[in-house]
């Protein structure tokens, strides 16, 4: 009977670390306004997800540290009778992230899964948000995110993404509402825009900007709402994310686009009864 080759030692498991730490701290000035900061560093919690995409331990791209996130927020609030207001600025960092690709040969076609442990990223943003009811029967709302997500350090075989932005992440999002009150009765008109973002690592790919009008009616009587919303009420075209693995230009057919686009115009009718 032939000797069996014995099976490899399995790789020492990683070495625990890392832990949480939050700290808050939160000061009024006068009644009015008051503002907070928060920091929170710690890991992912569970590691498992890291092990899913990694099935050799013998791999040197074998996982061997968690995932370490570490997020810092400052804001102000200012409210009052009729209106209400916030900004918060927050810079976040995520490290040894896993990245799962299906790539395809050029050559021969085939396609296989590759797992990057990417190294680092991080979003430096502003968030404003405000509400105003400055008379009974319209509440006006609004937000707005600006931010700039980018990789810190991120190498996918010989390709080096450091400095690029993460994908499909948007740089500017939006959102506006205006509701009418009539009594029982409500009128909602909503716009909500999603900035350009990159569909691939290597930011080659692009996918505009689209906006969105959406409506909605609404009648409550005692416990029951009735809804009708229309969505996408001007049947705008947008895309919300597209194929980060193959950059169609650089192919034998450039006019073919792979994307999800939003859903056309569309009616929705519901009942919401509070028991």
């Amino acid at each position: 009977m032939p000797a069996q080759t014995p099976a490899p030692a399995p790789a020492p498991a990683p070495a625990a670390q890392g832990g949480s730490v939050q700290g808050r701290v939160t000061a009024a000035y006068g009644e009015p306004l008051w503002g907070v900061t928060v920091s929170a560093r710690g890991t992912k919690m569970p590691l498992l997800d890291q092990y899913l995409t990694a099935t050799d331990p013998a791999d040197p791209a074998f996982p061997r540290t968690p995932e370490l996130l570490w997020q810092n927020e400052a804001g102000l609030k200012l409210g009052g009778s009729w209106y209400a207001l916030a900004a918060v600025a927050y810079w976040m960092q995520i490290e040894n992230f896993p990245s799962q690709d299906a790539r395809v040969d050029p050559v021969t076609g085939d396609t296989r899964f590759v797992t990057v442990y990417a190294g680092k990223a991080r979003t430096l943003g502003l968030e404003l948000e405000g509400a105003v009811q400055p008379v009974k029967w319209f509440r006006g709302q609004g937000m707005l995110t600006l931010q700039d997500p980018r990789y810190t350090e991120f190498n996918e075989g010989a390709n080096d993404f450091t400095g690029n932005r993460i994908r499909r992440i948007p740089q500017v999002i939006g959102d506006l509402t205006g509701t009418f009150m009539f009594g029982n009765a409500s009128l909602g008109i909503n716009w909500s825009y999603v900035g350009h973002r990159f569909s691939n690592n290597a930011n080659t790919v692009d996918l505009p900007g689209f906006g969105q009008f959406n409506v909605r009616a609404g009648y409550t009587y005692e416990n029951v709402t009735l809804d009708l919303q229309l969505f996408n009420a001007l049947n705008s075209i947008g895309l919300t994310e597209g194929n980060p693995r193959v950059d169609e230009s650089l192919g034998a057919v450039p006019d073919i686009f792979l994307a999800r686009p939003v859903l056309p115009r569309r009616l929705m009718l519901s009942l919401t009864a509070r028991l």
